[in-house]
Order: C-alpha cells, then structure tokens, then sequence
C-alpha cells in the first residue's frame, strides 16, 4: 500500500480550495465556507473506516466507505450533510464548517484481514476578509496607525515605503514618517492573505504656506490651512484686495499691526477663522471661495506704495484610492481606479515597473494570477495610493488535444488550451490550413518558446503562450476558427503530425456545445450503449410531446363540430316552427 505526503493550497479568484493527505505530518489548514479534499487511498480495494477522534471510544462519530460509496447506517460522522462526497478514493467537503476541525483517523481493512492506519489534524480558519488601515491622531500630538481585518488567527506585518517594521501588533506609532510616506498593512493566516496601503498625513489636517511675492500659484487644501506670508504688519498699512472685477466694487480688508478693521474688511466678513499674526495672513480652514488673484498693497510712512500679487488655487485632497479588477463579457480584463479629489493625476506600477500614465482604466494584457498592481494618485495639494492583487476573471475555459476526432470548441473571448506534446522532445509546427499551401501561416515552436520569425501565425498576440506543452490562447477571437495541423520534427528524422478543427463561438452556445460534445464523447468512449439509450429517450419523449399535441388538436376540432351541429340543429328547428306558425 502506498500512503500520500504532502500539503498542496490552489488560490482563485472564486474559492479557496486545500488538498491534504491522510498521513502528512503537519496539520491540515482548511479556509471556513470554502473546499476541501482529502486523498485517502483508492477505495476500490479497501474498506474504509473514518473517524473522527473526540473522546477516543466507541462513541466517536464514523463513516464506513467502499467503492467511493458511504454506508448511510453506519455514517453519523457525515449525516445530512449532502456536500460531502466520495469521489476516485478523495473524501471532498465543499462547503467546510467550523465543525469539521478535529483529529481524523482512517483505518484500512484489506481483503487479506490485515489493518492500516493513518491520522491527520484538520484546523479550519476563517479566511481573510477585507483590510482596512487608518491614521490615528491623538490629542498629544502623536502620530498612529491601526489595521483591522477579519479572519481568524490573524498575523500582522508593516512596512514602510518598502523597509519592515515591527511585526505582530494591530497599532503601530509613526516617529521618524514624512508627509507621502506610504504604510502597508499585511494580514494572513494560514489560509489566506491581504494587504492594504495608506499614506501618511499630517494631524490634524494639512498645512501650506505661501509667500506673496512668489511666481508660482499658491495651492492651498479645500477644508485645511494656509499660511500667506505678507510684511511686518507693524510698519505699514496693509491693504489685501480679491481681484474680481478690477474696480473698486473689488472686495478688499485693511490691516494695521496684525488687526484688521472689520468697517474696512469686507473680504473676510464673518469668517473668525482668518486671523493675522505676525504679518502672516492665516486661514485656518480653506474653503472655494478662496481661490482667486489678490494684491497686497503697502502703504509706508513716507508715502510711498508698494504692491505684491499672489494666485491662489484651492483643490480638494486625495479621498480614499479604490482599485478594481474589471471582466468584461468579452473577455477582456481591466483594472480601474477612482478617488475624490481635484484635479487628479493617475499613475501605475505593475510590480514596481511603470505602465501608462493619466488614464482611470488600464487593460492588462501580459499579466498573471498574484501580480501587484499599483495605482497612484496625486494633485497639487495631497497623494494617495492602493494596491491590488491580479486574480483571473471568472470565465469559461476549454480543454482540447490535437488528436481528438471531434472539433475542439471555444468561447469567444475566452481561454483555449490546445494540449500538443512534450515540447522538449520535439520541433513542433503550428499550421493553419487557409489554402492548404505555402502561404497558410504557421508557428515554429521549441521548448515551449516561439521563434517570432517564424511565428506569423500569432503575430502581436502576447496573449497566446506555450507552456508545458500546450497552446494556450488567453482570449480567444473569430480569427481562432479554422483547421489546424500540429507538425512533429523527431531528432531521428521522422515527422508525426495530427490534425484539429476549432470553431469558436459565442459564450452560451460554446458552453452548451461543449458540455453537449464533452457528454457524447465521454459516453462514446466509455459505454456506446449508454448513447443509444440517451438518444431513444431522448426520441420518447418527442413522440409523447407530440402525441399530446396531436390529441388537443383533435379534441378542438371534435369540440368544434359538434358545436356547428348544435347550432344548425337549433337553426332548423327555429324554421320549422316559424313555418308551422305561418300556417296556423
């Protein structure tokens, strides 16, 4: 008897789904709600016994199996519990439930009375939900992060701007940060993972200084401060005008030593929030109406006058970045990003390397399941990023071998994979038989790589791979239908080939067909008298269908006539006494 070692995890877009063995020495993780297989030996040969160990006597639940088929009498470890199934000597749970943790033992009866035993540990772990990390600003001054997920145990890691920093703790101070610092919270356990990227702010809100004499336009945050540097207020009249209309309906504030009068500063009438203290002109909550072109104006002593202007742009700052994978009916995948803000400027990395600029959606095109996506977003006045995990778009995905004798079906848009051989044992050549000669394009291929020279058959495809020996097309097109030939160079000499014709059609009809042909090729090659069957039923029950047709039309029309005979019955009847009338 051969037992089975090892632990494997399959991570998708859709489900979280673990595959263990019987006698592995480490426990077996399972993801609560999600899938679980467990190998246990070809059940064909023996009688199996599962038990699950609570108090370790006879009063422990068991499940006695044979030939994947469960005894019901003797299955209260399973009872009523209908997603749990026995397939090719696999115990498969496909909705897992907090109580299915547990120590396990799976005793073996062989047929020659001997007995085997294995024992496994099954712990199962709510997954990761969604991560969510913010900033924390305490009255002291002190600068926080807290991150919060659920699942269940959960392990915590931070790095900042890409350096570690102390594992393990849900809350974290930021001494030695800078305003645009980017945090990432990491959480996992031991099913599944997740992250989330914050920056860092200033508390309690964002400060901007500005001087009036600069070139530059002053950009100030919509809801936060700004510092206009002025003169000492102590020397001069101080005269700030909004350069509305250029007249004198310009709303205007005079200031002398740092007071302003209020009979002279319609400007900022009622606003209590806008003080000058040191010949700084200082609004401590910057709404939209404060952008615009001032002047300030300063009347010396002597005379003379002087005069400074300033552009002020008000912008909101960066919201909260919000990334999403998008999958299209037609196969295309994208990735879109948002945020409140303006104006926005958008950026992107894929796992550090830059991609297009400027734009809210970005196709991805040569990406794989677990690449890291990075949108940035920026305006004058604040920053703002969130990563994203690249999962595989929900789909159909079609199987199909070069030597099959039934044609190969595929979904428009959707993902082919063509099985060829061993690349490594051979020259293969792709043909697409268009005119059957010189010209059809073709596809020279060697372990696993294509010679793009000789490759016009996938030219500007970077969504057609090879891999271990199979064409996979990642979205397919109209163009994919047609007849192909798979061309085999042997290093002795001699040449194989096989043949294969694709036809592509729209999402339902390729489901249906293919699971249509998948059935009758499977009932073929396994069991021709199961077709015939399939097809006489099939043929029954239109013959019935039809013969109920042909009844309620029969009926109706025997209704029919025998109304027309009552009422030319009643017709003559109406003469006969209508003469007999006359008559009298």
């Amino acid at each position: 008897m051969m037992l089975i070692f090892g632990l494997m995890l399959l991570q998708t877009a859709a489900c979280v789904e673990f595959n263990c063995r019987f006698d592995q020495s480490v426990p077996c993780y399972a993801a609560l709600g999600h899938k679980l297989n467990l190998q246990m030996v070809d059940a064909r040969n023996y009688k199996l016994k599962i038990i699950k160990r609570i108090n370790n006597n006879q009063d422990d639940p068991v499940c006695r199996v044979k030939n994947d088929t469960r005894y019901e009498s003797e299955c209260d470890l399973f009872k009523n519990r209908p997603e749990v199934t026995f397939i090719n000597g696999n115990l498969i749970i496909n909705r897992v439930t907090r109580a299915d943790s547990g120590n396990y033992t799976l005793r073996l009866d062989r047929s020659d009375g001997t007995v085997a035993s294995a024992d496994l540990q099954v712990k199962v772990e709510a997954p990761i939900g969604s991560v969510e990390v913010s900033i924390i600003c305490s009255s002291s001054g002190v600068t926080s992060v807290s991150c919060s997920s659920d699942g269940d145990p959960l392990i915590y890691s931070w790095t900042l701007n890409g350096h570690p920093l102390m594992d393990g703790n849900t809350n974290i101070q930021l001494n030695n940060t800078s305003h645009g610092d980017i945090i990432i919270c990491s959480v996992k356990n031991h099913v599944s993972d997740g992250q989330k990227s914050i920056s860092v702010e200033d508390c309690p809100g964002m400060k901007f200084n500005c001087r009036f004499d600069q070139s530059v336009p002053c950009y100030a945050a919509l809801g936060h401060k700004l510092n206009l540097q002025m003169v000492d207020a102590r020397n001069y009249k101080l005269k700030i005008i909004k350069r509305i209309n250029n007249n004198q309906d310009d709303p205007v504030c005079r200031v002398k030593n740092d007071t302003r009068y209020e009979s002279e500063c319609d400007l900022f009438k009622n606003r209590p929030e806008v003080t000058f203290i040191n010949g700084n002109l200082i609004i401590n909550r910057v709404t939209r109406a404060d952008s615009g072109n001032y002047t300030l104006r300063l009347d010396r002593s002597d005379g003379t006058v002087a005069s400074a202007d300033l552009q002020v742009k008000v912008e909101a700052p960066i919201g909260s970045v919000e990334v999403s994978i998008i999958c299209s009916s037609s196969g295309v995948t994208s990735v879109s990003c948002s945020s409140d803000g303006d104006p926005l400027i958008y950026s992107w990395t894929l796992n550090g390397h830059p991609l297009m600029d400027g734009n809210t959606n970005i196709q991805l095109n040569n990406t794989s399941h677990g690449d890291i996506i990075i949108c940035s977003v920026k305006n004058h006045v604040s920053d703002g990023q969130k990563s994203i995990s690249v999962e595989d778009c929900p789909g159909v995905e079609f199987n199909c071998r070069f030597d099959q004798s039934v044609p190969c079906y595929a979904a428009l848009g959707h993902k082919l994979n063509l099985q060829m051989v061993d690349a490594r044992n051979y020259k293969l050549k792709i043909i697409k038989r268009i005119n059957n000669n010189q010209d059809d394009p073709v596809c020279r291929v060697k372990n696993d790589t294509r010679y793009e020279s000789e490759c016009d058959l996938f030219k500007n495809r970077p969504e057609v791979t090879f891999i271990n020996g199979n064409l996979i097309i990642n979205r397919v097109t109209r163009a994919d239908s047609g007849n192909y030939t798979l061309r085999l160079d042997r290093s002795d000499g001699t040449v194989a080939s096989a043949d294969l014709q694709v036809k592509v059609e729209g999402t339902t009809t390729a489901a249906v067909t293919s699971r249509l042909t998948s059935t009758l090729t499977s009932s073929t090659l396994t069991s021709g008298h199961d077709s015939v069957v399939f097809v006489l039923v099939w043929c029954l029950q239109l013959m019935v269908l039809f013969g109920l047709l042909g009844g309620f039309h029969i009926y109706m029309r025997h209704t029919s006539e025998r109304k027309q005979d009552d009422q030319k019955l009643r017709m003559r009847r109406f003469r006969e006494e209508h003469e007999h009338t006359e008559d009298s």
